[in-house]
């Protein structure tokens, strides 16, 4: 992507492919046996499951832009949704003005390929 013009600072105005909550991972109370690397494996293929879900009920031409937005995460444990969620989100946040509400983050079809090589 290459501006043809100055772009003022504002207000990002494009419709996002995703909104996903920022995930923390619970290693508070791993279940008998486990260790911290299992537990962190787990809670990221379930992350990849719900990925698979939401990106599943997108149109095809959003799903095939997701999928080749940049992927640095390919060799973490991530699965491929959640490597390309992870390099391509912008902080949201806050969604509604109430307090108390988490962080969340987007990736969008054009905007998260800003700041790419």
């Amino acid at each position: 992507m290459f501006a043809t013009h100055d772009i003022k600072f504002g207000i990002f105005s494009e419709r996002p492919l995703t909104v996903t909550p920022a995930a923390g991972l619970f290693l508070d109370q791993l279940p008998k046996g486990y260790n911290i690397k299992q537990a962190i494996q787990d809670q990221l293929d379930e992350i990849e499951k719900d990925l698979e879900k939401l990106v599943g009920m997108m149109s095809d031409e959003d799903q095939m832009a997701y999928r080749d937005l940049k992927n640095d995460h390919k060799h973490d444990g991530s699965g491929p949704l959640l490597s390309i969620e992870r390099t391509n989100r912008y902080g949201v946040a806050r969604l509604r003005e109430s307090p108390g509400v988490g962080s969340y983050g987007a990736v969008c079809k054009l905007g998260s390929r800003i700041n790419h090589r």
